[in-house]
């Protein structure tokens, strides 16, 4: 992967800037803008157009999401919704293997394997699973009735970390074809580094490998991330403090936090999207 001078610096200004309105719009806290920016630039800056409009596309469908339904949000959790902003380790866990993909593809040699075209299609299985776990998420919560849980299959309250609805279902994998589509939208037709756009049997690769990421986020969040018990209040959190004081664990592992779990899921993307890739979207070559 070439790189100039005006694309690092164009990438590392959008960074900046994007970081900067995220910041003041308080979609991050100031720790989460500086991960964002270090994210941010090494995609921006040494990826430039094609790794930069997936990436965009979730950060920004994703933030919208947050608010769409807030009335509904709130009496599903019987309770006002706060909608805080991400710090870095949620922005690290979201976007740190992505970061890595773009920085591994930019360190080939040529005729390695992978190839750069190759990376970026992991790049994109990567951010399809963010983006299909936040979509299910988000839109998920507004399913009528209640939710099951993934591995029991038993209604659970919405919100249950594991709980899966059709609604939510369905919202995640538009959330993977979102990010596929603007992937292939950005792929500059005749690019040396990409060579040809991928063909219907790759998209189909990353769009099911992303939404088998958010399947995974949901079953680790149902086994073994672990679960608090407030000692004040008496919920249910995925925190180890809750109103001011430490909460008593109630399942799954301290070291599995949320956002253990979603770097997990989008390393099961990653590793999915290869096995597709290879055995069933390149053979049809």
């Amino acid at each position: 992967m070439s790189l100039s001078a005006s694309q690092v610096t164009i990438g590392i200004i959008a960074a900046a800037l994007v970081s900067f309105a995220a910041y003041r719009t308080k979609s991050l806290t100031a720790d989460g803008a500086v991960a964002a920016f270090a994210v941010g630039a090494l995609v921006f800056g040494i990826g430039g157009l094609p790794y930069s409009v997936p990436i965009l596309t979730f950060f920004i469908t994703s933030s919208l999401l947050s608010a769409v339904g807030r009335t509904r949000k709130q009496r599903v959790y019987s309770r006002p919704v706060r909608y805080d902003p991400r710090n870095a380790w949620q922005v690290v866990a979201n976007g740190g293997i992505p970061a890595f993909i773009v920085c591994a593809a930019a360190l080939l040699p040529p005729g390695a394997t992978p190839s750069s075209r190759d990376w970026f299609l992991l790049y994109l299985s990567a951010l399809a699973s963010a983006n299909a776990d936040t979509w299910a998420t988000e839109i998920g919560t507004l399913a009528p009735g209640r939710p099951v849980h993934i591995t029991t299959f038993r209604p659970v309250l919405p919100g249950t970390s594991g709980a899966v609805s059709l609604l939510g279902t369905l919202a995640g994998l538009a959330g993977a074809a979102a990010v596929t589509v603007s992937g292939w939208l950005a792929w500059p037709e005749g690019s040396e580094l990409l060579v040809w756009r991928m063909d219907v049997a790759e998209g189909l690769a990353v769009l099911w490998a992303g939404f088998l990421g958010s399947l995974t986020d949901s079953v680790l969040g149902a086994t073994i991330q672990a679960m608090y018990e407030c000692a004040r209040c008496g919920k249910v959190v995925e925190t180890g403090r809750h109103c001011g004081a430490p909460a008593r664990l109630l399942s799954g592992r301290r070291w599995v936090t949320n956002d253990a779990v979603n770097a997990l899921a989008s390393l099961a993307a990653v590793a999915a999207a290869w096995i597709l890739l290879r055995y069933f979207a390149w053979p049809l070559k």
